[in-house]
């Protein structure tokens, strides 16, 4: 049986392209416990959390903080992957808040978890999402044209370094209630 590595690395392609699925639901789960500890914690707020049983509407997530609700597909790449494209479905675009979150994972040797950064394209609190443009998705490793995406370029993403600042983008600003501190308990 093969020796499972101690820290996943772009070279480590089992991991990497093999189980992919796996690492998008580990990386989704780091995503919210990210965001869910930031507004509690940072702001004193709770933030909804509802997934989408079947991916054909566009989102992976809805999350809910105060008036605001964000539509979220996520995308997810390793710092310093090759990944320059994100197929983006055309039906996010027919919900209010909708926004695409490209998360950006660096495997930290020393803790055994993943730094989180992230890339960001959407509008503000409630408003609809910016224009997909025009370039149609092609299926990876055919010429078949997937006509319901749009191609973004992560040049059409603006970089946003932590997970505060992408809870602003989601949400605007939020007045901190009651701060939570970790001696509140």
């Amino acid at each position: 049986m093969p020796e499972e590595p101690s820290i996943v690395t772009s070279e480590t392609p089992d991991l990497n392209t093999h189980r992919s699925t796996a690492r998008e639901k580990l990386l989704e789960h780091v995503f919210i416990a990210d965001v869910l500890q930031e507004a509690w914690f940072g702001h004193g707020r709770t933030v909804e959390v509802l997934r989408a049983e079947v991916d054909d509407g566009g989102y992976d997530l809805v999350l809910a903080c105060g008036p605001s609700i964000r539509w979220i597909q996520l995308k997810a790449s390793q710092l310093g992957g090759k990944t320059t494209r994100q197929p983006i479905s055309l039906r996010l675009a027919d919900k209010p808040g909708a926004c695409v979150v490209w998360v950006v994972f660096e495997p930290i040797a020393a803790t055994r978890r993943a730094g989180l950064s992230y890339l960001w394209f959407g509008g503000a609190p409630n408003d609809p999402l910016p224009s997909l443009g025009e370039t149609v998705a092609q299926r990876p490793g055919t010429k078949k044209m997937r006509t319901g995406h749009r191609v973004l370029r992560r040049g059409q993403f603006e970089s946003v370094g932590t997970t505060a600042e992408l809870l602003g983008r989601l949400f605007g600003e939020l007045s901190s209630r009651q701060r939570v501190e970790p001696d509140d308990r």
